[in-house]
């Protein structure tokens, strides 16, 4: 099975991606999921996926200067998202094979802009489904040494795009509330992290506990 081949641009909005843009859409994406076959399910996984950074749960999800929570409707959509959207993608990403998951996040990488996307709850659930699969997949003991040396150059450009910007994974203004999504996150980036990698992790997140503890005083 092979990832389709999307040849425009990640920020051309697709109609599909327009229409899950609406709330009846999201609901609806449990009940036609289950009647997509192997290849559409693949189909839809991989133009989410190349339009991440567009998407509304994506685009409305990060939060503004001053900003202590996202607004009402926004929040509401987001929830929707991750509720009903995310749970048949999640099902169905853990019987994708190795090269479906590295396909998909080099697609990602080459054409969705990571950086906005890890500031949201939505982009970073995403990014640890493709992480998590891929460390049972490296688990599972059936890949060759040339599909872990070609992971692990996929997951250091992932580490390197997002290097600098660990604090924005989390929301502003020390509202911790609702940063679970964030610990999954980086602990998923963690268990494929070489020493300095971890390093650099916990670096951050110590100082982004630092700022806010002072933000606090």
């Amino acid at each position: 099975m092979h990832t389709p081949d999307f040849n425009n641009s990640s920020h051309y909005t697709h109609p599909f991606i327009a229409i899950l843009s609406f709330s009846k859409m999201k609901r609806a994406m449990p009940r036609i999921f289950r009647h997509l076959d192997q290849e559409q399910r693949l189909t839809v996984l991989t133009m989410i996926a190349v339009h991440l950074d567009i998407l509304d749960v994506v685009k409305n999800g990060i939060y503004r200067p001053e900003e202590t929570q996202l607004p009402s409707a926004h929040r509401e959509e987001i929830e929707v998202f991750a509720n009903h959207v995310l749970p048949p993608l999640l099902g169905y990403m853990y019987e994708v094979t190795y090269e479906i998951v590295c396909g998909l996040l080099k697609l990602m990488l080459d054409r969705v802009d990571l950086q906005p996307v890890g500031m949201t709850k939505i982009g970073l659930q995403f990014l640890t489904m493709f992480l998590s699969r891929a460390e049972i997949l490296k688990q599972s003991g059936h890949l060759d040494d040339h599909a872990l040396y070609e992971w692990q150059g996929v997951y250091d450009r992932l580490f390197n795009t997002l290097n600098g910007h660990w604090n924005n994974c989390f929301p502003p203004n020390g509202n911790f509330s609702d940063d679970q999504y964030v610990w999954q996150f980086l602990a998923s980036m963690a268990v494929g992290a070489n020493m300095l990698q971890q390093q650099t992790l916990v670096s951050a997140v110590k100082y982004v506990s630092f700022v806010f503890a002072s933000q606090g005083e």
